[in-house]
């Protein structure tokens, strides 16, 4: 059997965690000790909302929204829900977390969803 060869790191690990504290004080900044709802885009974004979510020390509800835009390699143009949001956010404060920004679609798409819901 082949040895797999560790991949080399874009980004070292210590400036990823910098990041994800720089992140977090600023979102904290911004609920001024309010309570909020996480919403990642499952799969992608489901690791590092959780390294978010530790950061954070107000008391947070996170959920989730699965969608694609993509079929192997190639957008389709078009975003898909695979499965939707089990948790209300009407009149909550949501940060919306996602892993790889291209065409920026997938984002907008459900962020007019989430938007339909009413939160604050």
């Amino acid at each position: 059997m082949e040895k797999l060869k560790t991949p080399k790191a874009f980004i070292s690990e210590r400036r990823i965690r910098a990041k994800v504290s720089e992140l977090a004080h600023r979102i904290i900044h911004d609920l001024k000790k309010h309570p909020a709802t996480l919403i990642y885009i499952s799969n992608g974004a489901m690791i590092f909302a959780a390294d978010l979510a530790r950061k954070i020390p107000v008391p947070l509800r996170i959920d989730s929204i699965a969608a694609y835009s993509y079929s192997g390699k190639a957008s389709t143009g078009r975003v898909s829900l695979r499965s939707g949001m089990k948790l209300d956010i009407r009149g909550h404060d949501v940060i919306l977390v996602d892993d790889i920004l291209d065409t920026g679609r997938t984002l907008s798409e459900i962020r007019r969803l989430l938007l339909r819901m009413k939160p604050s």
